[in-house]
């Protein structure tokens, strides 16, 4: 079948599962390469329908490691593009020098760190100009630093990165003052979580050895519970479009306000402390039932 039939009748189709039927059945009269797979990838609405459909076409492909990154663009969630890196792994030589491009699709550390293991970067001499171009991959230092040691690199080969991530500590400990009832402000948001500096754990112990003499912290104020009860409610077949984005599983019945999006009941409770949304990323402050 030509690639661009093929394409238009899985953009014709409803579902994915549906789109993975038709690819199962298709006989392709040649490879399929980067372009080819990246086209047909972002004909799907669900991370997990494409990395279902990886599976299925992963023999067929011809790709070169400049695809790569592409290919993982297409998806939404870091923990799928993870899972897509795994299976394309097998299919491509990936080059050092597409490294960092590969990790620059990522959104978080620590899915960065995974992708690295994966890539198998311990088999691998590392050169200094290649290790700082990875460092420019990760938000913070710290994460960087514990992926290059799992690397094999020692302290004294991260002494500068080191440095670093004690300028930022300087940084916000220059601008953190205790407020009134003894929360941590800094700036104007209000951090509840416990800090360790110099062996303090602990909130009081921190205000202690940060401010000496000074009278004792009362504890941290408690956070705001989760506002509701409700049990999660498996999704089923018929159900696709009011499926959950992140786990994929459960219905969407909880509503986050004020952007508005709407995700499962255990996966608001998971990120109900972060209070950031996953879908638009903007900081939510509270969450309602809702029945689509």
């Amino acid at each position: 079948m030509e690639i661009q039939t093929l394409i238009t009748r899985l953009n014709d189709q409803t579902y994915d599962n549906h789109r993975n039927a038709i690819l199962t059945t298709t006989s392709f009269g040649k490879k399929l390469t980067g372009p080819n797979i990246i086209s047909i990838l972002n004909t799907y609405t669900y991370d997990n329908h494409r990395i279902d459909c990886l599976k299925i076409v992963k023999h067929k492909l011809n790709l070169n490691s400049n695809d790569i990154p592409a290919i993982l663009g297409c998806f939404t969630y870091d923990n799928y593009r993870n899972t897509a890196l795994e299976c394309l792994f097998f299919c491509v030589h990936i080059q050092p020098i597409q490294w960092p491009s590969i990790l620059n699709e990522y959104t978080y550390d620590n899915h960065k760190t995974d992708a690295i293991k994966k890539l198998n970067l311990s088999n691998f001499h590392i050169s200094d100009s290649q290790l700082e171009e990875l460092r420019h991959c990760f938000t913070y230092a710290n994460n960087f630093i514990t992926m290059a040691k799992s690397l094999g690199f020692k302290d004294q080969d991260l002494e500068k990165y080191k440095q670093e991530e004690d300028d930022n500590k300087s940084i916000f400990f220059k601008n953190l003052t205790v407020a009134p009832g003894g929360t941590i402000v800094m700036g104007n948001s209000v951090t509840y979580t416990g800090i360790s500096i110099n062996g303090a754990s602990g909130y009081s112990d921190l205000m202690a050895s940060l401010f000496p003499g000074k009278k004792e912290v009362k504890d941290i104020p408690k956070k705001k519970e989760f506002p509701f009860e409700k049990n999660p409610i498996e999704a089923t077949d018929e159900d696709e479009s009011k499926i959950c984005n992140i786990c994929m599983v459960n219905l969407k019945d909880t509503l986050l306000t004020p952007c508005g999006h709407m995700i499962c009941v255990t996966c608001a409770k998971k990120i109900w402390d972060k209070k950031q949304c996953p879908d638009c990323r903007d900081t939510f402050t509270d969450a309602h039932k809702a029945f689509i």
